[in-house]
């Protein structure tokens, strides 16, 4: 037993009777975590037991939960379970995918695993951006040729992109090329056979691609859908709007009301509460498609919660959108129902190759495998017997994954390519390096891991031994808070932490050499510390490494 005397600035542990352990003024910066049991009982009580805080508790804990660590604690086991719907990356068909669309795949990942190891029932979708008038253009673009030899001829994404972004110089510096597209795109509305074949090889070219970019990050969806299945159904919408006394029909086509609805509320006054529809040519909009999705996906998954994962340019579309479904008079879009969420995210700025180009993602994820790659042949710690090329693409993730989490979400960011290579301080291969050394000690210490070992009276007067565990006993704490804010930086941010904390107590804390009883003391603490870095780990979306 051991107990915790609180002063005004200093703590002190006493451990058994054993020598005092001095933890220092700033025990909250020591642990970075303010709601450890720890903290509360300090500030609760002057003098008290704390039974619950030996070291041979929070690792039996850890033995007991194993890959579940982080989410044992009472509070996920009495939470509420929900069906939630999740939807984020939703690229454009046809065109790059973007730093945009990389930060909602990356932050949607990480979400929807948080929320699934919470227990809840996840439904992932990709909803693509797979209708509109950037078919329109594009056909436009390809028109110098026949365009579906274009497409027979021109296979990587990258070239339709560039016939897209040529067919948009030309209709912006030339009016009749504009109205064109905007007729083309009036007739693939209107389901014209050779123009939806144009668009079919456009979609499934693009869906063929961007699938191999997610098999690269070890990413499923549930549904791949897009706007193109809403395509012929806005009238349902103009039929609602029109039987609650909602719609109107003028020079700028058909719209509704949503002035005053809750949803607008924090909006700048600028927004007039009129809502397009549908243009006056008839055709769709994105966000008449938008309420029809969200429509079909309640009708078809009854979900408790929809959550939608995008860059926070779009703040002001899906609290436009939020309030068209309330005002259409779906129960489940009330602002008080809290069942549908924008989950928003800042810029990232200044993503190129290392040598000042912009280029698609998944070209900036080869750079930074060939990168690791490069850098692990030439060193000789690595190991002989591992698949160069898988751990290099691991690593890549790792760096790239850490770095774009390490910040609350809605803060912008400068993509740099130092921290993302980087193999110590605060650095996704710094983690994966710590796993590894970590389960490199396990194989090779000569001595097993015994669960049934007292380490309480070993661990006594070991400083780095009982910080490392306190660390590793604020792992709920720290799922819990990532879990109630959506928030990954904090998962992020312990793990760098715990990190540091292993390296500080491998140092003073020798296995190999050591008595018996006080190796597999050692030994016990640093195997629940690898179990939660790769817990951690395989929230953020990362394989954990055993050896590179």
């Amino acid at each position: 037993m051991y107990f915790v005397l609180n002063f005004p600035f200093i703590f002190v542990l006493f451990l058994g009777g054993k020598m005092p352990i001095i933890l220092g003024k700033n025990l909250n910066k020591l642990f970075s975590c303010s709601s450890t049991l720890l903290l509360q009982r300090c500030a609760a009580s002057t003098l008290h037991s704390q039974d619950d805080l030996l070291p041979s508790k929070t690792v039996h804990d850890v033995l007991k939960a194993g890959e579940k660590y982080g989410v044992h604690t009472k509070f996920f086991q009495t939470l509420p379970k929900q069906k939630i719907a999740i939807e984020f990356s939703s690229p454009n068909i046809a065109k790059v995918f973007h730093v945009g669309h990389y930060r909602s795949t990356m932050v949607g990942l990480v979400i929807s695993n948080i929320l699934e190891a919470a227990g809840h029932d996840l439904y992932r979708i990709n909803y693509l951006g797979d209708w509109g008038m950037q078919f329109a253009l594009l056909y436009v673009g390809c028109q110098a040729k026949s365009p579906n030899q274009f497409l027979q001829q021109h296979t990587k994404l990258i070239e339709l992109y560039h016939a897209y972004v040529e067919a948009c110089a030309t209709a912006k510096a030339d009016p009749a090329v504009l109205a064109s597209a905007k007729e083309i795109f009036s007739r693939m509305e209107n389901n014209e056979p050779h123009l939806i074949e144009f668009w079919d090889i456009c979609r499934e070219l693009s869906v063929t691609e961007f699938k191999r970019f997610y098999s690269r990050l070890g990413i499923d969806f549930d549904e791949y859908s897009g706007e193109s299945l809403y395509r012929n159904r806005t009238q349902s919408i103009v039929e609602r709007c029109e039987a609650i006394g909602n719609l109107r029909i003028d020079a700028d086509g058909t719209t509704m009301d949503v002035g005053g609805n809750r949803w607008l509320g924090g909006l700048k006054s600028s927004h007039r509460g009129k809502v397009s529809l549908r243009r006056t040519d008839g055709t769709s909009l994105y966000i008449t498609r938008d309420i029809l999705a969200a429509v079909d996906r309640y009708e078809r998954l009854r979900f408790d919660r929809m959550i939608y994962v995008t860059d926070i340019a779009q703040e002001y579309h899906f609290k436009t959108l939020f309030a068209c479904l309330d005002t259409l008079g779906y129960e489940w879009a009330r602002h008080e129902a809290g069942m549908l969420q924008h989950c928003a995210f800042g810029r990232v700025k200044n993503m190129k190759t290392r040598d000042g180009q912009i280029q698609m993602v998944d070209q900036i994820f080869d750079e930074t495998t060939a990168g690791i790659k490069r850098d692990r042949m030439r060193h000789s710690t690595r190991k002989a017997d591992v698949d160069e090329d898988y751990v290099s693409e691991v690593l890549a993730l790792s760096g790239l994954a850490c770095h774009d989490l390490n910040r609350t979400l809605r803060r912008d960011y400068s993509f740099a390519w130092d921290n993302v290579l980087a193999t110590k301080g605060n650095s996704g291969l710094f983690i994966q390096y710590t796993h590894c050394r970590l389960c490199n000690l396990e194989s090779n210490c000569g001595v097993a891991v015994n669960p049934a070992v007292n380490i309480d009276d070993v661990l006594a007067s070991n400083t780095q031994m009982v910080l490392l565990l306190h660390r590793i006993d604020c792992f709920g704490d720290v799922i819990q808070k990532s879990y109630e804010q959506l928030e990954p930086c904090h998962i992020v941010h312990f793990l760098f932490k715990l990190c540091h904390d292993v390296s500080r107590a491998l140092g003073s804390s020798k296995v190999k050499g050591s008595e018996l009883e006080q190796a597999q003391s050692y030994l016990l603490c640093f195997h629940s510390a690898r179990v939660v870095i790769g817990n951690g780990l395989r929230i953020l979306g990362i394989t954990p490494l055993d050896k590179m």
